[in-house]
């Protein structure tokens, strides 16, 4: 058995050796496995012959007899510290010696382990008394010296801080882009000419930019790594995967160009024969804007690689700016073609954006071609998984806006607008979180052993599900107030306004669910798992298509979306944490008891006060008091049922 413990390096050489032994001689481990999982398989081995540390260190730990063949004097110095001699790569190494060597320990094999056994126990006192040592020291310090913050502590609030600093530019763009939604549908409301832009974005742009995200996650660990390992190294990684990607996302521009003419997109959006030419030449425009795309999502990706998360959720502050100002100037006279064209040309400034990351790390693109890398099979698989999963909502979303297209000339883009307020306040939290966690997520799965990672993760997730639950209930109580407030006025009636709130507020009822995939996805991919993740976001989309046959109304079809988001997230909680013992429900229903509170409060401060001819200002005000009442009974009830992190939150604020 071939086990590589550095995988993209040593996997290689593995395959390569099982390769030139005749069949069935040889098998090698196709996948990393959790460190409990190799203790396990190298306990069943007789023998192990072993180059890198960490092979050797199993053995020894498992009661194994082994020899080690040393490249390096760390691997050199273990071996002698469990009072093993060594083979060496460097001093005359032959296949005589080596087969001697195997067959004396085959033959004593039990007086090797009973030495090193020895030798392990004598590691391990030294090391227990190391700890008192430093123990000791430590205590001697603190009755000198101020008391400092852990370790722990002191990540935590970088932690915080790199989330915030992330969530504030997040949610500036967001809101940007809800400025320039706000403008949009004053000029051109629900109409047919909203309803055909609608359509060929939600065909080219809107799926585009999730596909390249999706890149940008499985880019992000192959990247880290590579930068970890080394310079250079990472940087030809990051434009390999450029370059494959820049490729791939031109092929698809001609495959759209094709589809475009064909009668699919007339079948798929249920278009009048009159309108279909320009939708065709909608989404052609729409189109030719992938390659930036592409480019501007892999930056992102290489410079989260180099501890920069900022890039994320700035990088559509100059697009929405640009756009709204288009709007506001030229939008009216030159009508939704305008709009499709400003759209497309507009990500030339996302891409800009990552120009000031470049230099402060020097990078420059320089076109490399390696397909046979090992991590561009993992990149491309990993994608293609990652925009079933990552990007669940969104085809939830396509199948709704789909669905609606036979209800009525203003459901689909009622759907829209409806998504363009949810999405960017649901992504300014989480993906402001993700930035920053996913590649910790890859760190700690590193670290840890398997229980300690999953730990780790139900801490994020439990956390985020606490912070979500009142946002949820706002949204929920106010959607049609907020959709009012945003976007009425102009070709936007009062009758727009009640359909995009309904839909607006079921969609708020998923929230949570959502925030739960998506954490949790992205704890599977640091795994290198991927199956659990498309398994159960597959069965959230086909589930989607069911509900939306049984509702066939617009706030049905948004109800059917929440739903089947919540009972994905509920799966992927029980396979994931299956039998670990660590998801705490307590602190969870002591949260919901607290929205439930919080709402009750919601609707029916809304109810006394809120009347059906209030002015924008005021339901601003009267909604906005309501929500801060709400929230001080969310944070009451939590202290009351002495919720734990609520607790620690008020302490560190004060501090």
């Amino acid at each position: 058995m071939l086990i590589p413990f550095h995988y993209e390096e040593d996997g290689e050489v593995c395959r390569h050796i099982a390769s030139q032994l005749p069949d069935d001689t040889a098998v090698c481990l196709d996948e990393k496995y959790l460190s409990e999982d190799m203790l396990s398989i190298i306990g069943c081995m007789d023998l192990l012959v072993g180059v890198r540390l960490h092979s050797l260190i199993y053995a020894a730990i498992m009661g194994v007899p082994l020899i080690g063949i040393s490249y390096d004097p760390k691997c050199t110095a273990f071996l002698n510290s469990v009072g093993l001699d060594k083979l060496s790569t460097r001093d005359g190494y032959t296949a005589e010696a080596f087969e001697t060597e195997a067959a004396r320990v085959l033959a004593n094999g039990a007086e090797q382990t009973a030495c090193v056994k020895r030798h392990m126990d004598e590691l391990s006192r030294k090391l227990d008394t190391n700890e008192e040592m430093i123990c000791a020291i430590m205590k001697d310090e603190k009755k000198t010296q101020p008391s400092a913050p852990q370790k722990n502590e002191k990540s935590g609030v970088r932690t915080a801080g790199a989330i915030s600093i992330v969530f504030l530019l997040t949610l500036f763009a967001k809101l940007l882009g809800v400025v320039r939604e706000m403008v949009q549908a004053n000029i051109f409301g629900t109409g047919v000419d909203a309803n055909l832009y609608t359509a060929s974005y939600n065909s080219t742009l809107y799926l585009f930019t999730t596909v390249c995200y999706a890149l940008c996650i499985a880019a992000v660990p192959i990247l880290t790594k590579e930068f970890a390992a080394d310079r250079r190294r990472g940087e030809r990684a990051a434009n390999n995967l450029m370059t494959v990607t820049l490729l791939g996302a031109l092929v698809v521009v001609v495959l759209w160009q094709i589809l475009a003419s064909t009668p699919l997109v007339g079948v798929l959006w249920d278009t009048d024969a009159s309108e279909l030419p320009r939708l065709v030449s909608y989404i052609r425009i729409m189109t030719c804007a992938l390659p930036v795309v592409a480019a501007a999502y892999l930056n992102v990706a290489i410079f989260q690689a180099t501890d920069h998360y900022e890039l994320q959720g700035s990088m559509s502050i100059p697009y929405n700016a640009f756009l709204a100002v288009f709007l506001l100037t030229l939008g009216a006279r030159w009508g939704i073609l305008g709009v499709v064209i400003a759209s497309s040309c507009a990500w030339l400034l996302q891409l800009g954006m990552s120009i000031p990351y470049a230099r402060k790390e020097h990078y420059v693109y320089r076109p490399v071609l390696d397909r046979g890398a090992d991590y561009v099979g993992t990149y491309f698989k990993t994608a293609l998984v990652t925009v079933l999963t990552t990007s669940v909502f969104l085809f939830c979303y396509l199948i709704d806006t789909s669905t609606a297209a036979s209800f009525n000339d203003s459901a689909v883009s009622a759907f829209y607008y409806a998504d363009k307020l949810f999405t960017p306040l649901t992504t300014s939290v989480l993906y402001s979180i993700s930035a920053v966690m996913f590649p910790r997520f890859n760190r700690e799965f590193t670290r840890e052993d398997a229980k300690g990672y999953l730990g780790y993760i139900w801490n994020v997730t439990e956390n985020t599900l606490l912070f979500i639950f009142p946002v949820c209930a706002m949204m929920c109580a106010f959607g049609t107030d907020i959709i009012r407030v945003i976007f009425e006025g102009g070709s936007f009636t009062a009758a727009s306004t009640e359909m995009t709130g309904s839909i607006f507020a079921r969609y708020a009822l998923g929230m949570s669910a959502f925030a739960v995939l998506d954490l949790l996805n992205k704890a599977y991919y640091a795994m290198k798992k991927t199956l659990v993740p498309l398994l159960i976001n597959l069965g959230v989309l086909a589930l989607n298509i069911v509900l939306n046959r049984v509702f066939r109304t617009d706030t049905g079809v948004a109800a059917a979306t929440s739903i089947a988001l919540t009972i994905g997230a509920l799966a992927m909680i029980a396979q994931l944490f299956r039998g670990t013992g660590i998801v705490r429900l307590v602190p969870l229903l002591k949260g919901l008891a607290a929205t439930a509170a919080m709402s009750l409060v919601l609707y029916g401060g809304h109810a006394l006060l809120v009347t059906a001819d209030e002015s924008k200002l005021m339901l601003v005000v009267k909604c906005g008091l309501t929500g801060v009442a709400g929230c001080a009974v969310y944070l009451g009830v939590s202290l009351l049922l002495r919720q734990t992190i609520m607790a620690e939150t008020i302490r560190k604020f004060k501090r």
